[in-house]
């Protein structure tokens, strides 16, 4: 039985007001905000459950703006009565004028971007009525990278970075919305992409679950639908692609200011096995971690 388990939270300027409802008996999972300028961004990641907001008062008279990122799972969202379907590597644009609800039948990973000025978004969401749905494209996967960047490393976050950011936020954002404006409609929009596997891929390279099996299971397709959407690329398979680009992000961190030592940046990046790591690294980079670490090859 769906309950409430988060206060509701009322802010003064336009009575919005908040609910979180489990579906389950134990709602499992966590809520993380980080603040840019005037911009909200949410990461959520939990069990089964639903999201209430409620506009108020002087919020009606002007839409406000909601970016959602699905990273896991399915949702179905409620936008003033319209209801719309999320899929894992989707990204929707939403102008809500009175209520949104958002209901996750099981296991999730979301971001979400909140406008708190909705004349901010009024150039970007120029032409959309009230939502804009699109799948897996470059610039909608640089922003999804960007912002899961921000929450693996909220030292970034601070007041003189904060605003850069949230203009950086946005000009992706707007650059996400024309490339989809401007997009061949797919024949078969309801069929993963190969764009849909790289993007999940990316997001989630530091998993050590991370493989055809976890893939399969977070988009909703067999692991044969998601071999026979990854192929078509450079001959390379799908396991071979997920274990080059742990590597090459491994060398990009071992190049870095990090302070990880080269096993703890092999695990941070889902590596389980010293000898494993170091046995690909050098296939692939030419040396041992040690030597790319110190340039010495």
């Amino acid at each position: 039985m769906a309950r409430s388990v988060g206060a509701e939270i009322d802010e003064a300027p336009g009575q919005h007001k908040c609910s979180l409802i489990a579906s389950e008996s134990a709602l499992q999972g966590s809520i993380t905000q980080l603040r840019l300028g005037d911009l909200h961004i949410s990461k959520v990641s939990a069990n089964a459950h639903a999201l209430e907001l409620k506009l108020g008062g002087a919020a009606r008279r002007d839409a406000h703006v909601l970016i959602a990122f699905q990273c896991k799972g399915t949702s179905t969202l409620v936008n003033d009565g319209l209801s719309l379907e999320l899929r894992a590597g989707e990204m929707l644009a939403l102008s809500i004028r009175q209520e949104l609800r958002i209901v996750n039948p099981s296991n999730v990973q979301q971001h979400f971007i909140w406008f708190e000025k909705p004349r901010q978004a009024n150039r970007m969401m120029e032409g959309v009525v009230s939502h804009r749905r699109f799948g897996p494209a470059p610039m909608q996967r640089l922003a999804f990278s960007f912002v899961e960047r921000l929450f693996n490393e909220p030292g970034l976050c601070n007041p003189e970075s904060g605003q850069f950011f949230a203009q950086a936020m946005i000009k992706l954002l707007e650059l996400a919305l024309k490339e989809t404006a401007v997009a061949k409609p797919q024949v078969e929009p309801n069929r993963p992409s190969r764009e849909m596997v790289l993007q999940f891929v990316e997001r989630n390279l530091r998993d050590p679950k991370l493989s055809p099996d976890t893939i399969s299971r977070a988009l909703g397709w067999s692991k044969r639908t998601i071999y026979r959407a990854f192929k078509g690329g450079n001959g390379e398979s799908l396991n071979g692609y997920l274990w080059r680009r742990r590597i090459e992000q491994c060398a990009q961190e071992l190049r870095g200011p990090s302070d990880l030592s080269i096993t703890g940046i092999a695990y941070s990046f889902g590596f389980s096995s010293c000898p494993h790591f170091s046995r690909l690294f050098k296939q692939q980079m030419g040396a041992s971690p040690l030597q790319y670490r110190r340039g010495a090859y």
